[in-house]
């Protein structure tokens, strides 16, 4: 009705309260839950891969940087013999 009596200049000035009043009303929680849950579970299996990528590189990096009196031997008979 706006448009139609006022004109688009006032429609148009008019809109952006209204809009906003609009966008202030909460979303039901179902609609809600339904968006942002694939959100959450994305976010997580991005940190997760970090997480493993980081780890990985650690043991990697500790596992090239052992003496090799502590790297573990290829077979328990010489760890056994190296002990007596």
């Amino acid at each position: 009705m706006i448009l139609f009596f006022a004109g688009l200049d006032d429609a148009a000035r008019r809109g952006i309260p209204v809009v906003f009043l609009v966008l202030m009303i909460p979303l039901p929680a179902l609609i809600y839950n339904q968006v942002t849950f694939p959100l959450q579970l994305l976010g997580v299996a991005n940190s997760l891969s970090k997480f493993f990528r980081v780890l990985s590189s650690c043991l990697a990096r500790r596992k090239r940087s052992r003496p090799a009196e502590l790297r573990p031997s290829k077979s328990w008979k010489h760890a056994v013999a190296s002990v007596r």
